[in-house]
């Protein structure tokens, strides 16, 4: 019996926001747009986290953008958001969490949003 095992390397990548824009591997570090914030203590009562203001449109870009290969392959988002306030104008608003795109086309991005 010949049995082949394909070596995959997992990209990984861990933002936690405690006082820095960084990536934990320090494979993709975030750069703030428009000044996002800090507040300590964080929402769990240590450390800090990050505050961004929807109205001064504040967001954190990730340079160079990583590309999470997701088609036909097995991934995981973990996401920690603490809403004070969520956005809601009509039926089409939505507060993004994340968004992924393989090319600048509506139709090839993955979005992970909260919509009220």
């Amino acid at each position: 019996m010949i049995s082949c095992i394909e070596n995959i390397l997992a990209l990984r990548a861990f933002w936690s926001f405690d006082r820095t824009l960084h990536d934990f591997y320090s494979n993709f570090n975030g750069r703030g747009n428009v000044g996002p914030k800090f507040i300590s203590p964080g929402y769990n009562g240590h450390g800090a986290c990050l505050w961004l203001n929807r109205t001064l449109m504040q967001s954190v870009s990730i340079l160079p953008p990583p590309f999470f290969n997701i088609p036909n392959s097995s991934f995981t988002f973990e996401v920690w958001v603490y809403p004070n306030e969520l956005y809601y104008q009509d039926e089409n608003s939505f507060n993004t969490i994340l968004v992924q795109c393989q090319a600048m086309s509506v139709r090839k991005c993955l979005h992970l949003t909260i919509y009220e």
